[in-house]
Parts: structure tokens; C-alpha cells; sequence
């Protein structure tokens, strides 16, 4: 195999590589943000029974 065939095996790794490591950190991202959304809303509906009340 010529360098050039490994050297554009060895980047498309790479590449693959990064790929999956940031969907990885976009999916954490996002779930954090799902559970501060869902958390304030939790507060809110806490709030407007206590005014019920």
C-alpha cells in the first residue's frame, strides 16, 4: 500500500473519529438542556398550585 493510501486512511479515521466525538457532545448537550427545560417548567406548574392553594 502507498503512503498516500495510508495517509488518507489514517485522516478518514480521524475525521470519523471527531465525527462521533462531537454527535456524542451535541447529544449530552442537548439532553442537559431537555432536563433544565423540563426542570423549570416543574417549577412553574410548583408555582401556580401554590397560588391555587
Amino acid at each position: 500500500m502507498s503512503d498516500s493510501a495510508l495517509l488518507g486512511i489514517l485522516i478518514q479515521a480521524g475525521v470519523g473519529i471527531a465525527t462521533v466525538a462531537t454527535i456524542k457532545t451535541d447529544v449530552k448537550w442537548i439532553k442537559d438542556m431537555a432536563k433544565e427545560k423540563f426542570k423549570s417548567l416543574e417549577d412553574r406548574v410548583t408555582k401556580l398550585e401554590n397560588r391555587k392553594c
